[in-house]
């Protein structure tokens, strides 16, 4: 049933004003222009304005329209664009039928935001398959298409100078992606992470400026709200290199959806997603689609140019370009042992086979004769587990993947490369400490035996303490650059477990704001004192 609020929108002039706050966090202004089929005009499509889904918050959005067709939507921290979950936010839109072709199109303009958490920020535009009840901020699941300004972290091809599913990682704090949500049957299905479960969710980076600089964290988006955090965001570009002007484009033609970010030289940035069965947005309301400009967190938005065109549009033929996926194996355990029995533990993203082989130990007079330790036939994403006996030292190993000439990835998936690989991997076993004890100081070094006389470092003693040893850190401050880390294949037993403990006071980890702090990636430590 139509609320009265929705009755209100429709009218030539009116206002609606839940939140008489102090100040507005976030806005959007935007006045509309539309136009149905070819060339006729329609004016008279009804827009109504609806905040559902995950932390939403009437008492925190106003909605004004006035005569002269500019509408003002405000939410302060209501909402969430959560991305892989279900999202809650404001969403001002118009229906049109589900068969129908459009483009909607608009240049959000950013007059300022201010990052929460980092997660729930997020604005642009939308297509969906249904709308929830306006201020009802229970889960709500939907299909959609978006065009949105919000969390970005991708992997970056330097090579081929692309998106990839490996390589050089790249967060932005906002930034530009297209994104596809789909398999969800309901909005409000019983067992909401079984449904979950079943959602696919994919995002394509269409703003991809900074990812030539290397690995890192990057905002590209101007105009950010500082008075709560006295700096601007993490990695945020020049002034000059900013966004606050965001042209977004999604087009829907009789073979899928293009979405499309323009950038400031206008250059055109797109991803295509076929539905040639027309099916991903009639999912839930088979018979209508809800297109518009969408905000949530905290943010001031405008759009003056919002347009909606209905009915023949120019056929962008979409079609199912493979998606590129280039090779990812890997070797996941450590460069260190702590027992002469090794773990070596491989995952790669190709069926084919796998050859492990030892080329013995480095060091001076030391033979070098090649030895075959493992054979096996592999499938792509699982994860296998080769024993190894190590030396004392330094031991080379060598990781032949060999993929299979027809293996393919999946559909629309294609391997940028079949050829073998091969990865070199040198792990070094050490014995280290008189007994059951290994010392370590804040001035340790590396190269020390692990006495009390010549204490190690921390990480060093971590990364060699056997079962049933037990690492004494002298009293200081340990400063580190880096994750303290006890690393893959470092495990204690039930019966041995690996102890820390400290000798003449508390010894202090100082990671002087630089890294996680310590990370504990195997099983049966027991740590106190620090």
């Amino acid at each position: 049933m139509e609320t009265d609020r929705q009755k209100s929108n429709r009218k030539a002039s009116g206002s609606i004003k839940r939140a008489a706050t102090a100040a507005l966090t976030a806005a959007v202004i935007f006045a509309m222009s539309f136009s149905c089929g070819c060339a006729s005009q329609d004016d008279s499509r009804e827009w109504t304005l609806s905040s559902f889904g995950n932390s939403v918050d009437n008492s925190k959005v106003e909605f004004d329209r006035s005569i002269f067709g500019k509408q003002t939507l405000s939410t302060s921290g209501s909402g969430k664009l959560a991305g892989r979950a279900a999202d809650g936010l404001s969403f001002f839109y118009t229906e049109i039928d589900a068969d129908e072709n459009f483009v909607l199109s608009g240049t959000v303009k950013v007059e300022n935001w201010t990052l929460t958490n980092g997660e729930d920020d997020g604005f642009g535009i939308m297509a969906a398959d249904s709308v929830g009840k306006d201020g009802d901020s229970s889960t709500f699941l939907n299909n959609s298409y978006m065009a949105a300004v919000t969390k970005s972290v991708f992997c970056w091809n330097k090579k081929e100078n692309r998106p990839s599913n490996t390589g050089d990682e790249i967060a932005m704090k906002l930034g530009v992606i297209a994104q596809k949500k789909t398999g969800n049957r309901e909005s409000h299905p019983a067992d909401i992470e079984k449904a979950a479960k079943k959602q696919t969710t994919e995002q394509f980076p269409l703003e991809t400026s900074q990812a030539g600089n290397g690995p890192g964290t990057y905002n590209v988006i101007g105009n950010y709200d500082t008075e709560k955090t006295g700096k601007a965001p993490e990695g945020t570009v020049s002034d000059a290199d900013c966004l606050t002007e965001i042209p977004l484009k999604i087009q829907r033609d009789s073979s899928g959806y293009t979405i499309t970010y323009t950038d400031p030289d206008g250059k055109e940035h797109s991803k295509s997603f076929a539905d040639e069965g027309g099916n991903d947005l009639a999912m839930i309301d088979k018979g209508h689609i809800y297109v518009g400009l969408f905000c949530t967190g905290t943010a001031e938005i405008s759009c003056s140019d919002l347009e909606l065109v209905t009915g023949e549009t120019e056929e962008t033929s979409v079609k199912s370009e493979p998606e590129i996926i280039d090779p990812d194996y890997r070797v996941l355990s450590a460069d260190s042992a702590n027992s002469a029995d090794y773990d070596l533990i491989f995952r790669g993203n190709a069926d084919g086979k796998l050859i492990v082989s030892a080329a013995g130990q480095k060091g001076t007079g030391s033979s070098r004769t090649s030895e075959t330790i493992a054979e096996q036939n592999i499938k792509a994403d699982e994860t296998y587990h080769f024993p190894v006996s190590l030396s004392e030292g330094k031991n080379d190993l060598s990781i032949r993947v060999i993929p299979g000439k027809d293996y393919s990835p999946g559909k629309g998936k294609v391997m940028s490369d079949l050829s073998p690989e091969t990865i070199e991997k040198t792990v070094t076993y050490r014995s280290i400490g008189q007994g059951t004890e290994i010392y370590a100081a804040p001035d340790g070094t590396s190269s020390a035996d692990g006495t009390a006389a010549s204490p190690l470092d921390a990480g060093t003693a971590f990364s060699f303490a056997a079962p049933g040893q037990t690492v004494i850190l002298k009293q200081g401050k340990y400063l580190f650059d880096s994750p303290a880390e006890i690393p893959v294949g470092h495990s204690g037993t039930k019966e041995s477990p690996v102890q820390v403990r400290t000798e003449g006071g508390r010894a202090v980890f100082d990671f002087q704001k630089r890294s996680a702090g310590i990370i504990i990636r195997s099983d049966y430590w027991d740590i106190s004192g620090v």
